[in-house]
């Protein structure tokens, strides 16, 4: 759907936000971010930090974090991908919207975020770290 359609329809609770996402950084074919188990929608943070913080608890892997715009519904804990070269499209795959105050509690859950199946590894690389975050 054409973005500026969405922006033209009354979505009472939502607005645009960056949100942050990370998938396993791996020069292969394929896309395998972050996800929620049970939903197996891609993890979305509108604080970096609190990314990183998901990142500590999965088995360690380079990453790339990805900085979008979302149109963000924080009550619904929805995110809906604003992307296309101009960024005139909206996405409607599905996100997990993953707010600073409920982060603490989904990582305390054992096997809450993992990583996409399909890029095989037999073990996590504890040497690697968070990136820095880039300058815009």
């Amino acid at each position: 759907m054409l973005l500026k359609k969405v922006l033209e329809c009354q979505l009472p609770g939502w607005a645009p936000q960056f949100g942050y996402f990370m998938e396993i950084d791996h020069n292969l074919m394929g896309v395998f971010p972050a996800i929620h188990v049970k939903t197996k929608a891609v993890v979305v943070c509108l604080q970096r930090d609190d990314l990183e913080k998901i990142w500590k608890k999965l088995p360690r892997k380079q990453v790339k974090v990805c900085k979008m715009v979302f149109l963000v519904n924080e009550e619904k804990r929805s995110a809906i991908l604003i992307n296309g070269p101009r960024e005139e499209m909206a996405d409607s795959k599905e996100f997990f919207l993953v707010r600073s105050d409920d982060r603490r509690a989904y990582c305390q859950q054992k096997d809450f975020f993992r990583w996409a199946g399909g890029l095989i590894s037999f073990t996590a690389d504890r040497s690697v770290s968070f990136p820095a975050e880039q300058p815009s």
